[in-house]
């Protein structure tokens, strides 16, 4: 597996990005614009996570899983509606405002 890596000349702060293998890859260079022999590779911050950037459900509370699934019948609610299930719709309504009036009084206790 090939990976990119950057490197900057002392000198004439010429920037270069090489591939080589993880194994292969040299510490040094010879700069191609003004000739001088070493050149570093530069170190790289690491990429920056955030919390919002997890996939869905991932470290969220149960308050946050009400509210979805709340969503979800509600929109399976409007799909029944409008497939004239009016009984169906209703009954998905209900539920949804159930599940909703119990996020209410729920307290999330994440990442505490």
């Amino acid at each position: 597996m090939y990976k990119s890596y950057d490197y900057r000349c002392g000198l004439c702060d010429h920037r270069v990005t090489e591939l080589f293998r993880r194994e292969e890859q040299p510490d040094t260079l010879d700069c191609e614009n003004c000739g001088e022999p070493d050149i570093m590779r530069q170190a790289l911050a690491a990429p920056m996570v955030l919390k919002a950037s997890y996939p869905d459900g991932h470290k969220r509370g149960e308050k946050w899983q009400m509210t979805k699934a709340a969503a979800a019948l509600q929109q399976e609610a409007a799909r029944a509606k409008k497939r004239k299930d009016f009984k169906e719709a209703a009954k998905l309504n209900k539920e949804a405002q159930g599940v909703a009036k119990r996020v209410e009084g729920k307290r999330d206790n994440v990442d505490k």
